[in-house]
């Protein structure tokens, strides 16, 4: 992955916010980075490319990785996860009218 494509991409997820906090409704949470883990990305101990990445707040980063059955149950799996946040990046109208009032504060 190029550099700039990486960081455009990276810059989409913070934008977004964390995508746990979004389904719950909290539309402007602060956001980190998380490479997506399962037997699908790589393998166990090897981190999954910068494509396969998902805005997490810390909260919900810190849960994906202690407890990531839970996580799993209530949002999803993260192959899901990634599906819906790429396809908030490539199609913003899709994101919840909520999201888009809260850059009207």
């Amino acid at each position: 992955m190029k550099k700039s494509v990486r960081d455009k991409r990276f810059e989409s997820l913070v934008e977004l916010g964390c995508i746990a906090c979004l389904i719950d409704g909290n539309y402007r949470s602060l956001a980190v980075i998380h490479h997506c883990t399962g037997t699908s990305y790589r393998g166990i101990g090897q981190k999954a490319s910068d494509e396969e990445t998902i805005p997490l707040c810390p909260y919900h980063h810190r849960d994906v990785h202690l407890r990531k059955e839970e996580f799993e149950l209530r949002y999803s799996t993260q192959a899901q996860l990634l599906e819906k946040v790429n396809g908030y990046i490539s199609d913003p109208d899709t994101l919840p009218r909520g999201w888009w009032e809260s850059w009207n504060i």
